[in-house]
């Protein structure tokens, strides 16, 4: 604002980004004594601390970039890479359960097994979205997330499926903790963007809270953060850059994707893609993030080669952006060392990087973990 003659409109997301989260921790740093802090960054956090990293770089200590988002905002690359990973993802899980240990799995046709559970999943988006909060798109990577510690199930989950017979899935899923690790996994992936408070902020449940205001802080907020998956998508629209403004345009990218990324002929990992690639589109006045990175801020870029989340090409972008930073891998399909079992080994390089401040493994270190397959398999 200011004098009538000169009046000047403000919105709030220009202020909302990324850049300004790191502009706050900069603001806590000054005032517990401008010594330098550690950080560590998992999953959107690596955007966070990234970010601190890349312009305030000589006030950090030791750093940690744990499952890297993109650190460049181009939406277009961000989603693509999406929908790439996720092929991978599914492929992988399609030869490693099945084709490469004979009798693995007793499923002649795992690729035709993910079509019909991709199908069932469809069929009931409705129980699914109700028991889970989840989407089918987030339903499907998330079952298979599971199946790769249950490679058991496999066949039954699969002739399940094949005779669309959804209860029977869901009693095969019943037993050894599987229900709740799914139901963990599920609101996970789903609740990355925590619930406000429902006692003080319009912008609680709106199905839950009567007294929510659906136009705060702006008018037509509920359905526009409906629309594009929440809050969250806000700040992440806000970030991102060269986002699509021409709709023929847009459509034709996702068909593109979808011919690349088939996913089984599932189309999960195209409209995984479509789903962010959206959050930018026909964006009005974005504020980009600069591309993350620093020649001369050490630390660990730590990420899973099959993680579900945030494409280990995207670790690998990070580490290339940060030179002098040591790269460490683990075989996983976990995303995030931090709460990863059987990342074990990795997340102990970590953790004696914190306690004793310096690397102590070479760069491009490999963790080895508990894997569908393994080389004698092939044998």
């Amino acid at each position: 604002s200011g004098s009538v003659n000169n009046a000047k409109n403000y919105h709030f997301l220009e202020y909302s980004g990324t850049r300004q989260l790191a502009e706050d921790i900069e603001r806590v740093r000054i005032l517990f004594g401008r010594q330098k802090i550690s950080l560590f960054g998992c999953s959107y956090g690596t955007t966070v601390v990234g970010t601190y990293s890349t312009i305030f770089p000589h006030h950090v200590h030791l750093v940690v970039l744990d499952g890297s988002t993109l650190p460049f905002p181009d939406v277009h690359e961000n989603s693509e890479d999406r929908a790439r990973s996720a092929n991978q993802r599914i492929d992988y899980f399609t030869v490693s359960s099945c084709e490469f240990v004979e009798g693995t799995c007793g499923v002649n046709d795992m690729r035709g097994c993910l079509k019909d559970l991709d199908n069932i999943i469809q069929s009931n988006k409705e129980v699914i979205q109700k028991q889970y909060g989840a989407s089918p798109t987030a339903a499907f990577m998330m079952v298979i997330d599971t199946l790769f510690d249950h490679v058991d199930k496999v066949a039954n989950v699969c002739s399940a499926a094949k005779s669309e017979d959804f209860a029977a899935i869901a009693k095969e899923l019943a037993g050894n903790g599987f229900v709740e690790e799914l139901t963990l996994l599920l609101n996970g992936i789903n609740n990355g963007i925590a619930l406000v408070d429902r006692e003080s902020k319009p912008t609680a449940d709106y199905d839950s809270s009567p007294s929510a205001n659906p136009d705060w802080p702006f008018e037509g907020h509920k359905r526009l953060a409906r629309q594009i998956i929440g809050e969250g998508a806000l700040i992440f629209g806000q970030d991102m850059a060269l986002g699509s403004y021409n709709e023929d345009l847009f459509v034709k990218t996702a068909m593109d994707w979808n011919d690349r990324y088939p996913g089984a002929s599932t189309q999960r990992p195209a409209k995984k893609a479509v789903r962010y690639y959206g959050s930018a589109y026909i964006w009005p006045k974005s504020t980009p993030l600069p591309p993350m990175g620093s020649s001369i801020v050490t630390g660990i870029i730590a990420g899973q080669m099959y993680d579900y989340a945030t494409p280990y090409i995207w670790t690998l972008k990070m580490r290339q952006n940060f030179p002098q930073a040591y790269l460490l891998t683990s075989r996983s399909a976990n995303h995030g060392m931090n709460s990863a079992g059987d990342d074990k080994a990795c997340l102990e390089n970590i953790q004696r990087y914190f306690e004793g401040g310096h690397v102590d493994f070479v760069d491009g270190f490999v963790c080895d973990v508990r894997l569908l397959y393994s080389f004698h398999s092939l044998d």
